[in-house]
């Protein structure tokens, strides 16, 4: 019996069409961004008070957990195994402590948003 057809390859696919489609969605997301930011900070009614540093905060957190996800981590989900690793510039960090950070990240923009 051939021992390569009872184990799956150790090589990562590089999927060069997801990391395009990817660094497009994060420029896009990112002129999107600070358009909002322009208009909460400079074209908000005067009546929206202090809600609109909420809306600031918001925003911001949301444009960064975009760059970390879209821009540096690129994750690649494996879901039949609920693994997956990372293909952006953060590649080099194992991927225990991206998932760490990237847990934190999220729960912390969750709390602070309630």
């Amino acid at each position: 019996m051939n021992d390569s057809a009872l184990f799956c390859s150790r090589e990562l696919p590089s999927y060069p069409s997801y990391i395009f489609v990817e660094r497009i969605i994060f420029c896009t997301s990112l002129v999107v961004n600070s358009v909002t930011i322009y208009c909460i900070l400079f074209r908000s009614p005067s009546y929206v008070g202090n809600y609109k540093y909420f809306l600031l905060y918001h925003v911001i957190g949301s444009s960064l957990l975009d760059l970390q996800i879209s821009g540096f981590l690129l994750p690649v989900v494996l879901v039949s195994y609920l693994s997956a690793y990372s293909l952006g510039f953060l590649n080099f960090i194992p991927s225990s402590i991206l998932t760490v950070i990237g847990f934190a990240s999220c729960g912390c923009k969750q709390v602070n948003s309630s």
